[in-house]
């Protein structure tokens, strides 16, 4: 089997660093540089399904119980691809700020950079203060960046960006609540960074590619559904809408299903069952297209809006 390369992960622990041959410790926890020095170099791949599952994310549970999504070998490897092949590079640098049962953790730290060679970026905290991510941001080689737009927002409050320098900055991304016109301009006026949507889901991974860089005319823009996805705009009778209407966002899942598509909610057929209607798998969200293909998310069929990512329920 060929020589596989070598991943660089720059990680950065809280107060208890790793530095050459001093590794950090933690009670219950298994330690990945004594593994790794213990790893054969001869290695076997596993002979599996493409159907096989792989792995479970969790949904947030505001609305009831956090359902557990089981995704297969191939809506893992082959379905996260997601901008690997159009953004990130062998030389970059990733530092996707997540909790670890999110799915866009593992699409962007693993999926989409491993496959490329490009390095992880490991930070202790999973939601880090914006004082935190601007010093990060300084201090560390870091190319390309993804926070929730609240934490944008604090960041542009904590003084003048434009005085600050981050050396290697090229990137920076929003999932979970896109970012409105104002913030987009604003992070672009202070630090001279491109901010963009993109959308994706737990049970389908990215779904769309951000728009064009330099694109003014659709700041607040998602971007255009992947290849292999064909995305929707429909109403409550699941007919399709004219462009620039408001309506459902769904998926068509027949004939041909999505690779990036989970195979069951764990022990809850009912559930998965509910999410498909005739041809479409029902996103839950609320959304528009342009006449140009590229879409907006606008909010949720249910009484749930997201704040850092998470959905919360409305209460009146």
């Amino acid at each position: 089997m060929p020589n596989l390369p070598i991943i660089p992960i720059l990680a950065l622990r809280k107060a208890t660093p790793f530095f050459g041959n001093q590794t950090w410790r933690r009670g219950g926890w298994l330690s990945f540089e004594d593994h790794f020095q213990k790893a054969s170099a001869v290695y076997q791949s596993v002979k599996s399904q493409s159907s096989a599952p792989v792995n479970i994310y969790h949904t947030s549970g505001t609305t009831g119980n956090s359902k557990m999504v089981e995704h297969s070998q191939a809506s893992t490897g082959l379905g996260s691809g997601g901008m690997k092949k159009s953004f990130f590079m062998e030389s970059d640098l990733i530092w996707t700020a997540s909790p670890t049962g999110w799915p866009v953790l593992s699409i962007n730290s693993f999926f989409s950079t491993w496959s490329v060679g490009a390095g992880t970026f490991v930070h202790y905290a999973a939601f880090p203060t914006a004082r935190e991510a601007l010093e990060t941001l300084q201090k560390y080689p870091i190319t390309d960046a993804q926070f929730s737009s609240s934490l944008y927002m604090k960041a542009l409050d904590e003084g003048d960006l434009k005085s600050l320098t981050f050396p290697k900055l090229k990137r920076c991304f929003v999932a979970g609540e896109p970012a409105n016109k104002h913030l987009i301009r604003r992070w672009k006026e202070e630090t001279g960074i491109e901010l963009w949507n993109y959308y994706g889901q737990t049970e389908m991974n990215t779904m769309t590619f951000p728009r064009e860089p330099g694109d003014d005319s659709r700041l607040d823009s998602v971007g255009k559904p992947l290849a292999g996805i064909d995305m929707l705009i429909v109403d409550d009778e699941y007919n399709e809408v004219p462009p620039g209407t408001q309506g459902r966002v769904v998926v068509r899942v027949q004939p041909y299903c999505p690779v990036g598509m989970f195979t069951r909610y764990v022990d809850n057929p009912e559930k998965t069952e509910s999410c498909f209607c005739g041809d479409f798998f029902i996103t839950g969200d609320l959304g528009r297209m342009d006449r140009d293909g590229y879409f907006w998310i606008v909010g949720r069929t249910d009484d749930v809006f997201i704040i850092d990512g998470y959905e919360h329920d409305l209460e009146i």
